[in-house]
């Protein structure tokens, strides 16, 4: 479910454009989807930028990626690759 602000119910979580299936969903018509976004990017934009001063940051850590391969080989992929997994080099060293 996406609101008028385009914020998913999964919170914090937003989406603008051809991302949330936008206003016609597949049957897009041709030319409308730059409109679409920038309406809904704007209005998701601003939306973000006024929670984002009270969302309290996390630890960055790779827990998740542990988790995530211990619950897949849980669900019988031994090989722990899922694919598309997106993941930030955490462990680039920027100088």
């Amino acid at each position: 479910k996406i609101d008028t602000n385009s914020e998913t119910n999964v919170k914090n979580l937003f989406v603008a454009g051809e991302a949330s299936g936008g206003l016609h969903g597949r049957n897009r018509l041709m030319g409308n989807s730059l409109l679409d976004l920038m309406v809904f990017g704007k209005r998701s934009g601003l939306t973000a930028a006024a929670r984002a001063t009270s969302v309290k940051q996390g630890t960055l850590t790779i827990n998740h990626v542990r988790k995530f391969r211990a619950e897949a080989k849980k669900h019988g992929n031994a090989s722990g690759v899922i694919s598309p997994m997106i993941l930030p080099a955490y462990t680039r060293k920027v100088s």
